[in-house]
Order: C-alpha cells, then structure tokens, then sequence
C-alpha cells in the first residue's frame, strides 16, 4: 500500500513530504533508505502543536509490533479500501492508534524508551486529534514499514538463508568439516 501526497493532504496538514514522479521502483527504494538513513520527518500540526512522523527503526518495529497485533487489521479491507479501515481501528481502537501514532512521533531511543513522554504524547493525541485525521496519519505509519525491501535491497536476507545452512550443516560439536 502506498500512501499519496495527496491522500494525506486530505485532512491534516502534512509538510516536508516531497512530491514525487513516476520512477521506477529500485530509484525509489533508494529514495527511501536514503530519507531512513538522514531521519527525513514528515511533519504535521495537531491543535497548536507540530509533530513529526520519522522514519521507523528496526527498535520500532519490533516495539510497535504488539501494538499493530492488537489491532486486529482487516487485511482484505486494508487493500481494498485503506481509509475505510484505518477509520474503522481510529474508531474501535483509539488508544491503540493514538499509542501508535505516539511512537512513530518520537525519535531516538531516549525518547521512545521514555513511558511518561510516549504517554503524554498519547493523551495529547487522544484529547486533540479527530478520528479522519488520525485514519489518515494511521495509514501513512502502516505504510511506512519498508524493512522487508531494505532487507532484500542490501542482500540481507540472501545473507541470513546462507547463515542458516550453515548452521543446519554444523555437527553437535559446533564444528563445521569440509571434505569428509
């Protein structure tokens, strides 16, 4: 799922997003990591406060990885129509999309590790934010995960099947023999 300019735009106001031209997917992946690696935000206002969605981290993932669960994401509703459901969880799962959206608008590690600010950044959300505004910032954190093609750009999952054979090949002894 690829989440539009224009399809933010729709009812919050998002700054820093650059507009983009038909390319193909490799110069775009590129594009991508190159935005992960200098921690390029995307910026929105809520009330009279600025936030900004960075880029997600392999620590991201895996701590927001609960919360995403316990959503209970309609998978065939997300293809077919992804507004409609990232209304529907905005609506059904507040807490849990606000918790979310909480983490994507911290960064570094001091910052997402520290439960009073995650927090209060969750009830700021909570009290402030409307439900088509927060459908909408939702599905631009779900569709912000690119690790899998980052993986597979820089060769890491090659690496990783390479790993694992040769872990299958080891004996008891944790030794590895060639030309028995």
């Amino acid at each position: 799922m690829i989440v539009t300019t224009d399809m933010v735009r729709i009812s919050c106001k998002l700054f820093y997003n650059t507009i983009t031209f038909p390319m193909d997917k490799e110069k775009q992946l590129e594009l991508d990591i190159a935005d992960t690696i200098i921690d390029r935000p995307k910026g929105f206002s809520v009330g009279r406060r600025h936030f900004y969605l960075y880029p997600v981290t392999l620590g991201k993932v895996y701590l927001q990885k609960r919360i995403v669960e316990s959503l209970d994401i309609n998978k065939e509703l997300l293809i077919e129509n992804p507004y409609a459901e990232a209304l529907r969880l905005a609506e059904s799962k507040n807490e849990e999309c606000c918790l979310l959206l909480s983490y994507h608008t911290l960064q570094g590690k001091e910052e997402v590790l520290d439960n009073k600010k995650v927090q209060e950044r969750k009830k700021y959300l909570e009290d402030n934010l409307g439900k088509e505004d927060l459908a909408t910032l939702l599905i631009a954190c779900l569709s912000d995960d690119k690790l899998s093609a980052y993986v597979r750009h820089f060769g890491i999952d090659k690496e990783q099947e390479r790993m694992e054979e040769a872990a299958k090949a080891k004996d008891e002894s944790g030794t590895l023999t060639f030309g028995e």
